[in-house]
């Protein structure tokens, strides 16, 4: 497989979506009223926004490491991009559940979120869902006991079973199975992938004396077939334009010291 075809193929694929209708949003539209939406249209569209940021990945920035070097705007720039999505996102998260000092409003907010997590699992989407999953493992927002408790069963063994298949016991076997699996296209773990190439990168010499290392190339190769693959076909969902450009602009979330703060104040410890 020539991994530079299939990344340009994969770029052609995900403009061939069938008209469907578009949902209207007020003008007014923002990142708070994010969680007033349906969850599944909530995970529909970041979906979309995840799904055309991974396509744009160009084999090259997978070498030597670039998404973490100084150089790394210059030799991974979607790579980079991601992850800050990704850190963004679980911010946001986080930071949506702690400002809601109601606690009646807070357990509506938090079922929104792991009924959006339900469907992101259902779309096959596994990079954002492991993003809501570091926001709602935050120490901010797992230390609301009172919050959880609230929540109904039905929600709560869905959100332990997901916990589960995306457990890092075991470098991920869970996941690494469930993407196996899994029917095409779905959005991988990028940072499943990226610790994959760092071990072989960092523990296999370049070369073997003075010879290329063609067994180190070669694992390489399997990590990258195996990323693309996943991303071969098309989410056929119809993108919101106000949402898309929230995303395209950036979620914004308080500071780690901020949220644990205020998850303090709205649930304070036991004396």
């Amino acid at each position: 497989m020539n991994l530079q075809k299939k990344n340009q193929k994969i770029k052609t694929k995900k403009s061939n979506s069938k008209k469907k209708k578009q949902i209207e949003l007020n003008d007014n539209f923002n990142q708070e009223n994010i969680f007033e939406l349906e969850p599944m249209e909530i995970a529909k569209q970041l979906t979309i926004f995840e799904y055309d940021l991974f396509c744009e990945i160009g084999v090259s920035e997978f070498f030597n490491n670039a998404w973490y070097r100084t150089t790394k705007f210059e030799k991974s720039p979607n790579i980079v991009r991601i992850i800050d999505h990704f850190n963004s996102l679980s911010k946001f998260i986080s930071t949506q559940i702690i400002q809601k000092q109601n606690l009646k409003e807070r357990v509506k907010i938090v079922d929104s979120i792991i009924m959006t997590v339900t469907h992101l699992v259902e779309m096959r989407n596994f990079n954002t869902t492991v993003a809501f999953l570091a926001g709602l493992n935050s120490s901010s927002v797992y230390r609301l006991k009172r919050t959880f408790e609230k929540l109904s069963e039905k929600t709560m063994k869905k959100f332990e079973e997901i916990k589960e298949m995306f457990k890092a016991d075991k470098a991920y076997s869970n996941l690494r199975f469930e993407m196996k699996k899994s029917q095409k296209p779905f959005i991988p773990y990028l940072g499943l992938f990226l610790t994959d190439l760092t071990f072989i990168h960092e523990g296999n010499p370049d070369s073997l004396n003075d010879l290329i290392n063609f067994t180190k190339l070669r694992f390489e190769y399997n990590v990258l077939t195996e990323f693309y693959s996943g991303l071969d076909g098309n989410f056929d969902f119809i993108p919101i334009p106000q949402f898309q450009r929230i995303l395209y602009l950036g979620l914004k979330g308080i500071s780690e010291r901020k949220q644990y703060d205020l998850s303090l104040k709205i649930e304070p410890r036991k004396r």
